[in-house]
């Protein structure tokens, strides 16, 4: 699991709405993490406290400490652009937001 998807699903003031729009201007989480303020505020609809969200939690380790969590408890999460991510999860479509989840959740039992 890329601790960069974690990391953006996390951010306060950062819906699914937002996150979207963001995957659709940067492409990646990871150019997200790296956008400078000049970048975000090319962002149409982002807000200042969203863009202030980005730039102040500009930190991993609560991703690791979640991607670490998750692998000892045999919870598998994968991002919308993992190629096993089901299909028919990417149909669903929150009928609050209109907008697609970014993660599926996968769970093991030992």
């Amino acid at each position: 699991m890329d601790q960069y998807w974690i990391w953006l699903t996390t951010l306060p003031q950062i819906g699914a709405v937002t996150a979207n729009r963001l995957l659709e201007h940067f492409s990646t989480p990871k150019d997200i993490f790296d956008a400078d303020l000049n970048a975000l505020l090319s962002v149409k609809q982002l807000t200042s406290r969203q863009r202030e969200s980005i730039l102040q939690h500009h930190d991993l380790e609560h991703a690791k400490r979640l991607e670490e969590q998750c692998f000892k408890n045999n919870i598998f999460l994968l991002p919308q652009s993992d190629p096993r991510y089901p299909e028919n999860a990417r149909q669903i479509v929150s009928t609050v937001s209109g907008t697609m989840n970014l993660f599926y959740c996968n769970i093991t039992c030992r």
